[in-house]
């Protein structure tokens, strides 16, 4: 008789979506989804919902910020570890919710409040680690007498950062994508209208050019779970302080490069109106 539950297989199918997107993420494609996908075997049968896997990861996100702020560097990688245990689960309630169908606005809102909730305070937080533990960091080797005040600065830089990134792609998706999108596509057939066409293709084929080499590179840098690895290495060679900085560093000039990149699209989408 077949049994009411899906199958591994099943499991792996309903996520085949998401492949081409996660093909160049091998921590990713490699670790969390196969991981994910046996937890999600095994929740079903116990009858875990969408919701609950949601709450728990919460629970094992939140635990984990709190512990990161600890004096106890032996506290911190319980920290670390379940940061990741809540990477894996904010992957198992997707999968629950595709292979048992039960998608719905509230599951999707809750999961994406708890991931930027948690993203938004974690490099506060590693800055808050930091000042707790200078020992942790090559700032703190070379003088460990020295109060790391400018740490938590740095962390809330950091995490500014990476809001402001998010919300400048957000502006753009919400309202100059679909006529980028539009223009970049549109058949233009008088020669004037060729003669403007080309400079839009021009700067289509740059930033294409200029983008191609870092997408995979970016890609991986801006998950969490690229976060999380280098971290724990961070944590086990006493480099977090390297770790935050690379990050405050990556996400201001990304943020101001998008912001340039965007501002082009938007004047050249005026001179096109």
């Amino acid at each position: 008789m077949k049994s009411n539950y899906p199958t591994l297989y099943e499991i792996r199918e309903a996520h085949t979506w998401k492949r081409d997107y996660e093909r160049y993420m091998p921590l990713s494609r490699h670790i969390y989804r196969p991981v994910g996908f046996l937890v999600t075997w095994v929740a079903v049968r116990l009858g875990i919902t969408t919701e609950i896997a949601s709450y728990f990861s919460a629970i094992l996100g939140v635990s984990g910020l709190l512990l990161l702020t600890s004096k106890s560097v032996n506290v911190v990688i319980g920290g670390i570890i379940l940061l990741h245990l809540f990477n894996l689960f904010d992957c198992v309630d997707g999968s629950i919710a595709r292979v048992m169908k039960t998608e719905n606005p509230y599951g999707k809102f809750l999961d994406s409040v708890i991931g930027d909730a948690v993203n938004f305070c974690f490099f506060f937080i590693v800055g808050v680690m930091i000042f707790q533990n200078s020992r942790l960091s090559v700032y703190g080797l070379v003088d460990p007498d020295i109060t790391p005040d400018t740490w938590l600065l740095i962390g809330g830089s950091t995490a500014l950062s990476y809001v402001l990134l998010q919300h400048i792609e957000d502006i753009y998706d919400t309202q100059l994508r679909k006529s980028w999108d539009n223009l970049a596509g549109a058949n233009l057939h008088d020669n004037a209208a060729k003669d403007k066409s080309r400079e839009v293709n021009r700067t289509i084929d740059n930033l294409k050019d200029l983008s191609h080499l870092f997408r995979l590179i970016d890609r991986n840098l801006r998950v969490r779970e690229t976060h999380y690895f280098i971290l724990l290495f961070a944590y086990w060679l006493c480099f977090v302080d390297i770790f935050l900085v690379f990050f405050l560093i990556y996400y201001s000039f990304h943020a101001m490069a998008t912001s340039v990149m965007f501002g082009r699209r938007a004047i050249i989408l005026k001179r096109q109106s």
